[in-house]
């Protein structure tokens, strides 16, 4: 799975979790715009490619007087540029900036210092989109559902259900090699051939530099598709061609600043049908394409920030109330397909016993095995994460109580392989609202009085396994974080 973003999230398969789509082989993103997240390190120039000229793209005026408009990403000044030979383009940190004649690199552009803006003529968009039909799934994105929280191994970039939806925070890059600092969330199991995919999206911190990301249409190994980028505060969408390690401009427009709230919630939606490609904010068309290459694929959601890859800087915003909807003259054979809706079952309820608190040390008997409930020892364990020495029931039985998972292993002689690989995912876990110090609150630790493996626990809750398989341990983990008997509205002491 290492050749995969998270957001190649076709197929997951179990005892796999895909990796974030950050490649170290992948050239330097620029830190001040949305460029390419694709682009080949090999490059000399990073990339450059021919841009559709078609009359119902608005590509501002970016279009050409030629049949040969180009757009490159300029390394040295970490600038996508797009040039028609004569006029020139570059989004920086600052905005758009315009200049004619000359070469396309931007004269004296750097994020110290950027060059005058100039204004830039609009090309109106003349396409209608397809009308929508039958709404075929809503999710609040409360909860586990359509979508799953994501955490990247350091715990900077994270997914967390809030009250008003998902809320996606960035605070810098996940990995030394990342280019890039993002946080994504796939959509399990839901394709797009035609229809419709609609969220609300908000700003809540870093709103100069908060991108939301719609990915549709993805293809797997190598990762191709479609990706529509959103700016609110700079009033900015590109809708982008993903192919052979770059990101190919189909359109875009930076006049949208009247029509996209910066800090106040944004209805965002991408429409396909066959070759035809709409975007819409606020229910107005405002970007259009033809492009055949793509006719179905998967879904997913991300949010990103611009600028300095390597700061501490926290970008985050809360996007909620998605929708997938079939087109209302569409073909039956291209409707998208019903996802997940509700917390998935993972796992079986266990009776549950009596919570009473018992003096510390004294022997208690359960009636399950492993335990899901029952009396404890007053003080909980205090530490979360993966361990090799084992732990009373009695002090982990409290952690159940208050919402925390526990991870049983089993094994008869020493199983470093499984250690890690427990390691590895405890550190991708989402830490949940009630976290200290952001660490997840899973506990991993031997346990052989049961006849399992690996067991996974929440209060009146048990998945048993004989095989790691990380894609069920965190499901369960995402249904059962926070819902003990002490935690009211996932709120926990």
């Amino acid at each position: 799975m290492a050749r995969l973003r998270l957001l190649a999230y076709c197929r997951l398969r179990p005892g796999t979790w895909p990796t974030p789509r950050h490649s170290a082989s992948r050239a330097s993103r620029p830190s001040s715009a949305p460029a390419s997240r694709h682009s080949k390190s090999s490059s000399a120039r990073s990339w450059a490619t021919r841009v559709s000229a078609s009359t119902s793209t608005p590509l501002l005026a970016i279009r050409s007087r030629t049949p040969r408009p180009a757009a490159y990403y300029r390394k040295a000044t970490n600038t996508p540029t797009f040039t028609d030979g004569q006029r020139h383009w570059a989004l920086t940190a600052d905005g758009l900036i315009a200049w004619e004649g000359g070469g396309p690199d931007p004269p004296g552009v750097s994020e110290a210092s950027p060059a005058p803006s100039t204004p830039v003529s609009r090309a109106p968009v003349v396409a209608a989109a397809p009308a929508v039909g039958q709404a075929l799934l809503e999710d609040p994105l409360t909860a586990p559902g359509a979508a799953v929280a994501y955490r990247c191994p350091t715990g900077r970039n994270a997914g967390e259900f809030v009250g008003e939806g998902l809320l996606l925070k960035v605070t810098g890059k996940c990995r030394d090699q990342d280019t890039s600092a993002f946080a994504p969330t796939p959509l399990i199991g839901i394709t797009l051939p035609d229809g419709e995919i609609r969220v609300e999206v908000r700003a809540v911190s870093g709103h100069e530099r908060a991108t939301f990301l719609i990915d549709f249409r993805i293809q797997s190994d190598p990762v191709r598709g479609y990706v529509v980028y959103f700016l609110p505060a700079r009033g900015v969408a590109l809708l982008r061609r993903i192919e052979g390690g770059q990101e190919i401009p189909l359109a875009a427009r930076i006049d949208l600043a009247a029509l996209l709230a910066p800090d106040g919630w944004n209805s965002l939606a991408v429409r396909a049908k066959g070759p035809d490609l709409s975007v819409l904010v606020n229910d107005r068309l405002v970007l259009s394409a033809s492009d055949p290459k793509y006719d179905t694929g998967a879904m997913g959601l991300a949010v990103s920030r611009l600028g300095d890859v390597n700061d501490d800087a926290e970008t985050a915003m809360i996007v909620r109330n998605l929708r997938v909807s079939a087109l209302a003259d569409g073909s039956p054979a291209r409707v998208p397909p019903n996802g997940p809706l509700a917390i998935p079952e993972i796992g079986r309820a266990m009776p549950q016993e009596s919570p009473q608190h018992v003096r510390e040390g004294a022997p208690i008997t359960y009636a399950s095995r492993p335990p899901t409930s029952g009396a404890h020892y007053d003080p909980p364990y205090a530490t979360y994460g993966v361990f090799e020495q084992q732990v009373l029931p009695g002090y982990w039985v409290h952690n159940l109580e208050h919402g925390a998972v526990i991870l049983l292993y089993n094994c008869a002689e020493p199983c470093p392989d499984l250690v890690d690989q427990l390691k590895d995912l405890h550190a991708s876990l989402p830490p949940g609202r009630n976290a200290r110090g952001a660490v997840a609150r899973m506990l991993a630790i031997p346990y052989p009085d049961m006849d399992h493996k690996i067991a996974v626990v929440a209060w009146g809750r048990l998945l048993e396994l004989d095989d790691f398989d990380a894609h069920q341990i965190r499901m369960f983990y995402d249904a059962y974080i926070d819902r003990g008997p002490e935690c009211q509205n996932l709120v926990c002491p």
